[in-house]
């Protein structure tokens, strides 16, 4: 349905002007470090979600997402674990 005397979008852009965005909203800070928290303490996906009130799949892009930030931090711990370790004794 057109709305007259408007171009196609543009109650839409009107509206993000307006700052009303659509969609749902995004996973506060504060509850993707707990959910980042809970995972280091080794507690299950489904655990988490239930205790912070939020859906499984919520869960696994916010640990996913953490892993991809710090698998570069990962690897270099590791290297320097592990093939520094090489040259020192050789």
């Amino acid at each position: 349905m057109r709305v007259t005397g408007t171009e196609p979008g543009e109650p839409v852009e009107r509206d993000h002007l307006r700052g009303r965005v659509g969609g749902r909203p995004t996973v506060v800070d504060d509850k993707r470090r707990a959910i980042i928290a809970r995972r280091a303490e080794g507690q299950s996906l489904r655990i988490i979600a239930k205790g912070t009130e939020v859906s499984l799949a919520v869960v696994h892009r916010v640990i996913s997402a953490h892993i991809m930030r710090e698998l570069p931090r990962i690897m270099e711990r590791w290297r320097e674990d592990n093939l520094d370790g090489d040259k020192k004794e050789g």
